[in-house]
């Protein structure tokens, strides 16, 4: 566990606490400006939807899976614990908004905790801060916020991003460090690189050859095309395919994928639907012929784009199609005058995407205490994830065991 900060005690005062319509409201005065916080049930936010987006077009770090066309059904889908905004705003203005679930770490016996809303579907947990109120807006928070969240929130941040610089700068302000619960890397895409520097830097010539031989093979079996949809009436039909194809995959015969679940399935058409009518969504796909073997849906937010699902025809495995179409949408990229970074929303160590995106993204678990007495919290929760990770490898171990098959014996022996 480690500590951002140096102590550093701030008085916190309050102008005005009210209640309303089942809304608690604060108004926290700074050195000049006041602040408004509101926290209110997710199904009630969608009254400020204009306000949200206009927030979400102007975050500090985009974040589709916050925007409310992913997040509303996302979390009718799931049903986390418990999901509310924490909403603040300015002389009327919305500068902040911090999707909260109620959540544990580990195996809970450290109590449960809020944390910004972070789930394999949108493996992104950055909150939306307008990009000129990010400090005014992170040292608000920790003003008077902690009265709407007690015991502190926990997020999912980008190391490096301007969201956790600038929440450290107000925890180093304030005198309460954030703790670092966890921090691991995956894969991105400098996509303002030059496609030369790129073949140079991120493909070894072993890795180039082999990949290029897999494609000759590939075109042997009838013409490869790449094909990239952006408009709502080619991503309707791309996306009809991309279904049909993961369905074929091991996603389908493990029952996760999308069109497995009939709810899934209609939550997933929403997002979709909902994201090519904004412009903010695209289909990769490669075809041999008339026939799709491989196909990637990704969101566009701002000046970055987010990998979301890949499926690919298993039987064409050994043309490697995955490779084939992150090839094809990396040369895409680094030729888009607007897309400056992708993100892979891998997992770490991913066998595939991590020999082709070099650049790394540093995440991190953070809990941020947001008042004074709850240095404690944080050693029970490292405590707590320590005990669930070595008892979660230990059955994953035992579970490969009975999953080995039995060799049988040669003859003779």
């Amino acid at each position: 566990m480690s500590a951002v900060g140096d102590p550093f005690h701030r008085r916190i005062s309050m102008a005005e606490e009210r209640v309303a319509n089942g809304i608690r409201s604060l108004k926290a005065v700074g050195s000049a400006t006041p602040f408004d916080f509101s926290v209110m049930p997710l199904a009630e936010v969608a009254a400020h939807e204009t306000a949200w987006r206009a927030l979400a077009n102007s975050a500090a770090e985009p974040n589709p899976f916050f925007r409310p066309d992913f997040l509303l059904p996302i979390v009718d889908y799931l049903q986390p614990a418990d999901p509310r905004v924490l909403m603040v705003r300015k002389n009327g203005r919305l500068t902040g908004a911090f999707p909260l679930v109620r959540t544990t770490v580990g195996f809970g016996f450290s109590g449960r905790y809020d944390a910004v809303y972070f789930h394999d579907y949108g493996p992104v947990g950055t909150p939306l801060i307008d990009r000129d109120m990010l400090d005014v807006t992170a040292d608000a928070l920790y003003r008077a916020a902690h009265r709407e969240i007690p015991r502190g929130v926990i997020m999912h941040l980008d190391a490096d991003g301007p969201v956790f610089r600038a929440m450290c700068r107000a925890a180093e302000q304030h005198g309460l460090p954030p703790f670092v619960l966890d921090r691991f890397e995956r894969a991105a895409l400098d996509a303002t690189q030059d496609i030369d520097h790129f073949r140079k830097t991120a493909l070894t010539r072993k890795k180039r050859k082999e990949l290029a031989r897999q494609y000759r093979r590939l075109s042997e079996l009838g013409p490869v095309r790449a094909h990239v949809h952006t408009d709502r009436a080619s991503i309707a039909g791309a996306f009809e395919r991309y279904i049909a194809l993961e369905a074929l995959g091991w996603k389908g015969r493990r029952e996760t994928a999308l069109g497995s679940d009939a709810r899934r399935m209609q939550h997933a058409s929403d997002i979709v639907n909902a994201f090519a009518l904004s412009g903010r969504i695209r289909i990769d796909e490669v075809a041999v012929g008339n026939e799709v073997i491989a196909s990637l849906i990704s969101f566009v937010d701002g000046n970055c784009l987010f990998t979301w699902k890949i499926a690919y025809r298993e039987d064409f495995a050994r043309y490697s199609p995955g490779n084939q179409l992150i090839l094809g949408l990396t040369g895409s990229l680094l030729d888009d005058p607007v897309v400056e970074t992708a993100d892979s929303l891998a997992a770490p160590d991913h066998p595939m995407i991590d020999h082709l995106w070099r650049e790394r993204l540093s995440m991190v678990q953070a809990y941020f205490p947001l008042r004074r007495g709850l240095q404690r919290p944080p050693a029970l929760m490292q405590a707590d994830r320590t005990l669930y990770r070595a008892a979660r490898g230990t059955a994953k171990q035992l579970l490969k065991k009975l999953k080995r098959p039995k060799t049988r014996p040669t003859e003779g022996s």
